[in-house]
């Protein structure tokens, strides 16, 4: 898409997630019913010559439709910038995180990636996260396309497959992304995501359980609504557990203690079971974040064994499967910024350390 359910789940990505529909304009999984797009003016070149973006050029063709307007927002950086609501949240998490999980000498755990670039490759945004095909949220009229081979990205769980790859076992990705919605209150075609994933091994999933050493991983079975077919049920159940508390964790650190919470059960593609976070903000329920056990099959093709482990053919690869969250970061800001107090909201903005903070 990651706290205390972090030390004991797979792999847990934290995404700043946005649905295509309803008030979390922020999630990071694809929806199976996306918003009808506004018609864009035409894209700021016509096809055969080239767009400049970021210090790179970019062919046009007859896929491109990115527009001047949103190519005006493509950089701005706003989760980068300390004293807006945006990065103010950024370094909440952050912090949140850091505290919670110090890596081996006191390092954070976490590695924060924040300025990865927001053009991608449609294998990127889709096929590295086993969106189908035919699935509705791969539409032209959906996206950014800046020509047939690139797009700005519709999530960041864009950058997964790769970091994976590289061999990063514990990593928060924040930023930029851009889905083509209509505009208005609740929505609006560029938005920020913040997600995080870890992996771990068996010994780090069943430590301390009873009995635990006799636990396993993996099986060969039916996939059914709970699992997938590759995981055993113990598994899990104890990576849904550990990552729901996590999850609500991260939330009450952010909107206070006494929050009430529920779970939805979803599908998104690239995670099984999948669920939504709702949380109940001063009588309303927002959703805020989807989540899920990752697809192993995604695991597997990044070899990420390989990346995180020493390569010993007698030690089979002991990852369990990941859990994929998506936070939305600009649903907790409207949130606030809609029932604060102006002052104290200018309050609360200044005070980073304190626990609970609600804009940050």
């Amino acid at each position: 898409m990651v706290c205390s359910a972090l030390t004991r789940v797979s792999l847990v990505q934290v995404c700043l997630a946005r649905r295509a529909s309803g008030i979390s304009r922020g999630h990071l999984h694809p929806t199976a019913h996306p918003r009808p797009a506004t018609p864009a003016p035409a894209a700021p070149e016509a096809p055969g010559s080239t767009v400049e973006l970021l210090g790179q050029s970019y062919p046009q063709d007859e896929h491109s439709n990115l527009t001047r307007r949103v190519l005006s927002k493509v950089g701005r950086g706003l989760h980068r910038q300390p004293h807006h609501p945006l990065g103010l949240l950024s370094q909440r998490v952050r912090a949140h995180f850091h505290a919670r999980y110090p890596g081996r000498g006191g390092a954070p755990l976490f590695s924060v990636l924040d300025d990865l670039p927001p053009v991608v490759t449609p294998w990127q945004n889709f096929d590295s996260l086993l969106i189908p095909a035919d699935h509705p949220s791969r539409k032209r009229g959906d996206n950014y396309y800046l020509n047939r081979t690139h797009m700005l990205r519709a999530h960041t769980s864009a950058h997964q497959w790769e970091l994976l790859r590289a061999g990063l076992d514990a990593f928060l990705v924040v930023g930029d992304v851009y889905r083509r919605d209509q505009i208005d209150r609740q929505h609006y075609p560029v938005f920020h995501q913040l997600e995080g994933v870890r992996l771990f091994s068996r010994h780090q999933l069943f430590d301390g359980i009873k009995d635990g050493e006799s636990l396993q991983l993996f099986e060969q079975s039916a996939r059914s609504p709970h699992k997938q077919e590759t995981h055993t049920l113990e598994a899990v159940k104890l990576v849904e557990f550990e990552l729901k508390q996590t999850l609500t964790w991260l939330m009450t650190d952010l909107f206070g203690d006494g929050l009430a919470v529920r779970w939805v059960d979803c599908h998104f593609p690239f995670t099984h079971p999948s669920f939504e976070m709702e949380i109940n903000f001063r009588g309303q329920w927002l959703e805020v974040l989807g989540c899920g056990v990752m697809e192993q099959q995604l695991l597997n093709s990044a070899d990420s064994c390989d990346a995180l482990l020493s390569r010993s053919q007698e030690h089979p690869c002991p990852v369990v499967s990941a859990v994929s969250v998506g936070v939305s970061v600009e649903i907790p800001v409207q949130a606030v910024i809609k029932h604060a107090q102006p002052l104290n909201l200018l309050a609360r903005a200044c005070r980073l350390t304190r626990p609970r903070s609600s804009v940050c």
